[in-house]
């Protein structure tokens, strides 16, 4: 809906609406990648404080930091060797 809008473009990079995401590897994501999982952040590796998932600031902070496990837009999941 937002995109139909014209308030989401899905070919813009995620900087254009979340500026500090765009450190860690992510610095070109698009915000395509977000939405099909292929942005390279499965997870945080940090441990996170008590009841920090349900603070939305706390964890869009932790998420921006975040270094990307894999280049965004190459895969969907994790692979190890």
């Amino acid at each position: 809906m937002a995109a139909d809008r014209g308030l989401l473009d899905f070919d813009a990079p995620v900087t254009k609406y979340w500026p500090e995401f765009g450190q860690g590897g992510k610095e070109n994501a698009m915000v395509s990648m977000m939405l099909d999982h292929s942005v390279g952040v499965p997870a945080v590796r940090e441990k996170l404080k008590h009841q920090g998932a349900y603070d939305y600031d706390y964890m869009c902070d932790v998420l921006a930091r975040e270094e990307a496990f894999w280049k965004p837009g190459t895969t969907q999941t994790a692979t190890t060797a």
